[in-house]
């Protein structure tokens, strides 16, 4: 659709640039624009023929003395430049044209008044327009000031106002210089010949006159010795065809019998045939031919512009739409890189990374050490990946994370592998999950261990309970034995009871919602606990109202609990002053918050960031796994909770963590 339009563009382009040209071409050759020079090329209409077979002759007013425009010859011949205009225009219109031939000028010019001739040759003015009609120009004449050589300072027609001017009645000169000289001194003359004549008696100063009839006349009488024309014209004027004002049909078949004479370049032959350079004719002969060579070129260069123009927008119409097409396939291809969550970057032989998607800059972002990151630290498998152009797969262990990385071969055009795609996947938590796994399985089997032995234990403190009760019916030996009786039945109650916890500790659960007395929960926690809080005589405080209960996964808070108050015990064994832990639970806006506060050792400023970090420990080898407070922190977030820590190092830690109210 577009190219139509393109094309249907083009073609009116190529019409309006013809025609604009042909019009200046029309313009250049003829001096009239397109439309005129249609009109004017129009053929004698049927009414105007009927008109001129009406009429009859066309009289044309014409002197014999005025060569080389019309005059007759020696041998009675009236012949001259006019004449054959007039014979051609006869031709042209298909009119018969005679003439009349009349010695004295302004005569004529009051026969064409009074009809009795229909036209005459002369220089349009605004006063004769009052009168006549005027055709298009037919040349163009020179008015100039024929002077005795001696005469100095006669420079041009401003300088006459002091001499005597001979001049024809009616001319034209006569009508200019009287508009343009004041208090000329003037005679009038017949015609050019007595008017040079007068000059050569001395009856007159200067002579003035057309330029080719003064030029004529000068050398015939043999004045060229003697007298000179000035340079500089007195006027250069157009010579029309005048009619009566009412002849208006007249006027328009004489306008177009010129036109046509102009297009067949008639004014150029008969100037040839006079050999009057001093002459210029209107329509006479420009290199038409050179200038239609001209504008023929300049229009296929307007065409060639265009169609280049065309063409250029064409490619530029379809550069856009690969482009469009290849950004949209580029972002096709980052969107769906940026959609996988391993990070992906494509990596040359020299480590230069050239593409990676955001997985990988969030990547960088999280961890501040990997910020720093270089590509080099997989130099290993890069090596190895473009030396055997296949694909490998690596598991690194940096700055406590596993990162599992694979490589892939770029292909392309080159003949060489130029590039590499690694693929890197952050499997810590798999990692830890898979250990998790294989200590949760450890611990089901403890946990059903400690079942069994906890339920084979159960059955002789029975037995031991029972007979105490034996003891207490038997007054005798119970008053002797009393203390020892109590002492045995408080212990088998403790025992019972660290039993309970135990088997509640180790039962399997679906982790569901439970609203749960948070200050008992607490002290059975501790309970587990007591041993390891009685021999590091650490004091216990719990701040939590006894009617407090809020819905918990139970469990995962057993583990929390448990992870946390192991790690304030260590804390406290490592320093030299009475231990305390403090534990406080509050319930605000349906949030559950709790505090637990020791003053152990505390943590160092900067390793606050990375206690939560999987496989970290601060303690001993041996002594810790590094997975404790990881696997705190996840299950805090499993629960729906948040967890915090602040410590001073050497004095205390707490850990913050809240719980908002759920629904099952």
């Amino acid at each position: 659709m577009k190219k139509r339009i393109m094309l249907v563009r083009g073609v009116i382009f190529s019409i309006i640039t013809a025609i604009l040209l042909f019009n200046v071409y029309i313009f250049y050759i003829y001096n009239v624009d397109l439309i005129t020079y249609i009109k004017k090329s129009q053929n004698i209409s049927v009414e105007e023929h009927k008109w001129l077979n009406n009429h009859g002759k066309i009289i044309y007013a014409s002197d014999q003395n005025a060569p080389p425009l019309a005059f007759k010859s020696y041998n009675g011949q009236y012949k001259g430049i006019l004449v054959d205009f007039m014979n051609a225009l006869s031709i042209e219109i298909g009119q018969e044209i005679d003439f009349k031939i009349d010695d004295r000028w302004k005569k004529s010019l009051d026969n064409i008044l009074t009809k009795q001739i229909d036209c005459y040759g002369i220089i349009p003015s605004d006063d004769r327009s009052d009168y006549f009609l005027f055709s298009d120009p037919i040349y163009i004449i020179r008015g100039n000031i024929v002077k005795p050589k001696k005469y100095k300072n006669i420079k041009d027609y401003k300088s006459l106002k002091p001499y005597k001017i001979a001049v024809p009645k009616g001319d034209y000169s006569l009508e200019f210089l009287k508009e343009n000289l004041e208090d000329g001194k003037f005679i009038l003359t017949e015609d050019v010949s007595e008017a040079l004549d007068l000059v050569q008696k001395g009856k007159a100063d200067v002579a003035i006159g057309d330029e080719p009839v003064i030029k004529y006349y000068m050398e015939s009488k043999g004045l060229n010795r003697d007298y000179e024309i000035l340079e500089e014209s007195v006027y250069e004027k157009p010579i029309v065809i005048a009619v009566p004002r009412g002849e208006k049909k007249l006027i328009n078949i004489l306008n177009k019998g010129i036109f046509s004479l102009r297009k067949k370049e008639t004014f150029s032959s008969i100037k040839e045939k006079w050999y009057k350079d001093d002459l210029r004719l209107i329509g006479e002969s420009k290199n038409t031919k050179l200038t239609g060579i001209i504008l023929l070129a300049v229009f296929i260069l307007l065409i060639l512009t265009y169609i280049i123009y065309i063409w250029t927008n064409l490619l530029k119409a379809k550069v856009k739409l690969s482009t469009k097409e290849l950004m949209e396939s580029k972002n096709t291809l980052n969107n769906t890189l940026d959609s996988i969550t391993d990070m992906v970057i494509v990596v040359t032989k020299d480590y230069s990374i050239t593409h990676a998607n955001n997985a990988f800059y969030d990547f960088l972002k999280k961890d501040g050490y990997f910020r720093k990151f270089k590509v080099s630290i997989f130099s290993e498998v890069i090596e190895e990946t473009f030396s055997e152009n296949f694909e490998l797969r690596k598991e690194y262990i940096i700055n406590e994370r596993t990162l599992r990385v694979n490589t892939f071969p770029f292909k392309d055009n080159s003949e060489t592998l130029q590039k590499i795609v690694i693929v890197i996947k952050d499997i810590t938590k798999e990692k830890i999950i898979e250990k998790d796994m294989i200590q949760t399985n450890k611990m089901a089997a403890i946990g059903e261990l400690a079942a069994g032995i906890a339920h084979e234990i159960r059955n002789p403190l029975g037995i031991i309970r029972n007979y105490c009760y034996l003891l207490k019916d038997k007054t005798n030996t119970y008053n002797e034995n009393k203390e020892y009786v109590l002492s045995i039945e408080n212990n088998i109650g403790r025992a019972t009871k660290i039993i309970g916890n135990l088997l509640n500790f180790a039962r399997i659960s679906n982790e569901e919602l439970k609203l749960t007395n948070v200050k008992e929960f607490i002290d059975n926690i501790l309970l587990l606990e007591n041993k390891s809080l009685e021999k590091e005589k650490i004091e216990v405080i719990v701040e939590c109202d006894k009617n407090l209960s809020f819905k918990l996964y139970k469990e995962s808070l057993n583990h929390i609990f448990l992870n946390l108050i192991s790690n304030s015990i260590d804390a406290i064994r490592s320093v030299e002053r009475k231990g305390k832990i403090i534990i406080k639970a509050m319930v605000k806006n349906n949030i559950l918050y709790f505090k637990i506060y020791d003053n152990g050792c505390g943590i160092k400023e900067d390793k606050l960031t990375k206690i939560f970090n999987p496989f970290y420990t601060s303690k001993p080898i041996g002594k810790g796994t590094g997975l404790g407070l990881y696997i705190t922190y996840n299950e805090v977030e499993k629960c729906g909770g948040n967890i915090r820590v602040e410590s001073i190092f050497g004095n205390e830690t707490s850990f913050y963590l809240n719980f908002s109210l759920l629904e099952e």
